[in-house]
């Protein structure tokens, strides 16, 4: 059987962002983040960015 990205995440559409293996939700999601300054240290936690590269803006 396989799952839907509904019946495992509890959502229809995709992209479903992962970091660190963990479910940050879509788009939206991974924008109201970034807008309210979380997302960069997920992903200097998640060794995805360095402090360094973490000064790009990024916009919608």
């Amino acid at each position: 059987m396989e799952l839907t990205p509904e019946a495992h995440w509890g959502r229809r559409t995709v992209p479903n962002v992962f970091i660190n293996r963990k479910h940050i939700g879509g788009h939206d999601d991974t924008m109201a983040l970034n807008n309210n300054g979380k997302l960069v240290p997920l992903l200097i936690e998640a060794s995805a960015i360095t402090s360094s590269t973490s000064k790009t803006v990024v916009s919608a």
